[in-house]
Formats: structure tokens, C-alpha cells, sequence
């Protein structure tokens, strides 16, 4: 028995010593790639020291908030110079905000003050974009984060098949988080400091729109598809904006969503940031946050998830799809998000 018991203490120490090392090397890996998050966070962390605020959420916020628009308005109200930029990235969803959050802003930078966070989709429900395995989908699996996930799963009421589903491919993404299997050729690029040219001039155009990027801009053909079938089906996103405006709507507290909401903001209160999340003009906003602003979960939350309070937003010509903002649309939110934030800016001194 002693001999057995030897043996397991023994793989035991070796499985410690390899995720020690596996996390060492783990610091050394290039920021996740996918939709442009690197060129994004690089960009960020190379002028950080110039933003007053930044923007955090998926292809809504990236493609709708406009800091070139919300900046002037906010410095004219505010008096002051204000800068801001646009972090946000496609499929970027709710738990991977939370990691990009906590990994970016444990020591901020002391001119930051403000984080606009999307009011994010908090669920362990993978989307196709995430069924995909990358740098990414990889990237946020910290151990406690997959906790969490896998605890939302066995909370769902989703078929019990789809669930386990889930459940493995989350598992498979914390295994390959832990091991850093398959991140070889990123680590030899990072230690030898790799930066290619394209990556320096996106980061170069990235700087001069701060952050921003048109919906569409890229004409990537399944995109121009969706463009075409909301072109073709005005009449149906009519309806459903009608309907959306007319729906009843209810609380849905969801207990790990809470709990890694609440840790956020607790999280950026003690680093002297301010959270503001804000609920873009879709129409699937999560309800929740509402109550949560209501309940003082969350200090502040700009809401535009409602065609009557910004019928503006909704317009035909406002929308690139069912879900995006056009060009003009994101003028116009940036317009009216520069001035929300000027005033819930002079709030705050105004409370001092």
C-alpha cells in the first residue's frame, strides 16, 4: 500500500511542477488574435496612459460607439479635455469581458477613470462563434471563470444532451488553458519578438479612429449576406421592433451572472475606476440589468434598448442589420451616449 501511496504523491508533485511551469509560460503568450482582439489590446496598452475612458463589449460597442463623436461633446460639456477608446471586439461576450477586465485593469493606468461595459450576455450557452476552439475561446478559461461557467450549466434548463455538450467543450478549452497545448508557434513569436508589419499598421489605423470600425467595413461576403437579407426584409424588422418595443418585460437574476457582476464592479471600485454599463439599442437587451440598477448592484447603467425612448436608433437608416448600427447609427448613439456621459460625469463632481 505504501508503495501505491508513494507513487500517486509522486505524480502528484510532477502534475504540480508541470502547471507551475505551464503557467509561467503561459505570461509569456501573445495576447488572443481573433477579430482583432490583439491589435486592439497592443494598441490600448502602448497609448494607455491617454484614455480618460474605455469602451468594452462585442460587435455592438465595436461597431456603434464612435469615440471620434463622444469625445468632442464629452470635453465641450465637461470643459475639459476628454479621450476615450473603443476596445471592444466581435463575439467578445460576458465572461470573456470579465477576464479581459481583470487582466488589463488589475494596476490601470492613472488617468483612466471610467470603464463603459456592454451589460453583457452572461451564459454558459456557447454561440457558434465559440463552439469554434481558438487563441480566444482558450484564453479566458481561468480556472475560475470555468468554475463558474460549468456551474451556470448545471443551473440551466437547457436539454440535458446540449448541456453536456457545453459542459465538454468548456472542459476541453481549461484543459488546453492549463497545458498551453497548441500555443507553440505563438510562444517561439513571442520570444523572439515577433511583430509583423501588418500588425503595425492596423495598429496605426486602429489609433487614428480609436478603436472604432464601420459595420461592414471589412466586406467579408457572409456579412454582405446579412446586409442583403435586411436590405430585402424591411418590413419583418419593422414588426419585430414593434413587438420588442410592446413586450412585457421581467427580471431574469440569473445567480452566476450576479455574482460575477457584483465582483466586477467591486473589482473596479478598488482600483478607482467607475463602471458604467450600458445596454446598446438591440432588440434582445438583457433585462436584468435593469433590475440590477434599480437594486444599486451596478451604480450606473445607460440604457438605449428602447425603440420608444430612441426611436431614432431604431430607423431603417440607422441599422447596418437586425442587431448593428449603420454609419449614421453610430453617429447618432455616439451623439447621444457623448452627452449621457457628460452628465452622469457632472454628477459625480456635483456629489463631491
Amino acid at each position: 500500500m505504501g508503495w501505491w501511496w508513494n507513487k500517486i504523491a509522486l505524480l502528484a508533485i510532477a502534475l504540480l511542477c508541470f502547471l507551475a511551469a505551464a503557467a509561467g509560460v503561459r505570461a509569456l503568450l501573445p495576447w488572443a488574435a481573433g477579430s482583432g482582439l490583439r491589435t486592439r489590446v497592443l494598441t490600448y496598452l502602448e497609448h494607455r496612459d491617454s484614455f480618460d475612458a474605455i469602451y468594452l463589449g462585442s460587435s455592438y460597442i465595436a461597431h456603434g460607439i464612435d469615440p471620434l463623436v463622444v469625445d468632442p461633446i464629452v470635453s465641450r460639456e465637461l470643459g475639459r479635455s476628454f479621450s476615450s477608446f473603443n476596445l471592444a471586439a466581435n463575439a467578445l461576450l460576458g465572461f470573456e469581458t470579465d477576464h479581459l477586465i481583470r487582466t488589463l485593469l488589475d494596476d490601470p493606468p492613472e488617468k483612466l477613470r471610467f470603464v463603459v461595459i456592454e451589460a453583457p450576455n452572461l451564459s454558459s450557452e456557447l454561440r457558434f462563434v465559440q463552439r469554434q476552439i481558438s487563441d480566444r475561446t482558450i484564453s479566458w478559461h481561468t480556472p475560475r471563470l470555468t468554475r463558474l461557467v460549468l456551474l451556470d450549466l448545471a443551473a440551466s434548463r437547457r436539454d440535458a444532451d446540449l448541456r453536456w455538450t457545453d459542459a465538454v467543450l468548456h472542459l476541453r478549452m481549461f484543459a488546453r488553458y492549463m497545458t498551453n497545448a497548441g500555443f507553440g508557434p505563438e510562444l517561439v513569436g513571442s520570444l523572439i519578438g515577433a511583430t509583423s508589419d501588418d500588425l503595425r499598421s492596423e495598429s496605426a489605423a486602429l489609433l487614428g479612429t480609436r478603436g472604432y470600425s464601420e459595420m461592414g467595413a471589412d466586406d467579408a461576403i457572409d456579412i454582405a449576406r446579412v446586409r442583403r437579407s435586411f436590405l430585402n426584409n424591411q418590413k419583418l424588422y419593422l414588426s419585430n421592433t414593434q413587438r420588442f418595443a410592446s413586450r412585457h418585460r421581467e427580471p431574469k437574476l440569473k445567480p452566476v451572472a450576479l455574482t460575477i457582476v457584483e465582483s466586477q464592479v467591486a473589482f473596479l471600485e478598488s482600483r478607482g475606476l467607475i463602471p458604467i454599463y450600458v445596454m446598446p439599442p438591440v432588440l434582445a437587451a438583457p433585462e436584468s440589468y435593469e433590475e440590477l440598477a434599480r437594486r444599486g448592484t451596478i451604480p450606473e447603467l445607460l440604457s438605449y434598448a428602447s425603440p420608444s425612448r430612441h426611436p431614432e436608433l431604431y430607423r431603417i437608416e440607422s441599422r447596418w442589420d437586425i442587431q448593428h448600427l449603420s454609419r449614421e447609427g453610430a453617429t447618432l448613439w455616439s451623439e447621444r451616449l457623448g452627452h449621457d456621459l457628460a452628465i452622469n460625469m457632472l454628477a459625480r463632481q456635483s456629489r463631491r
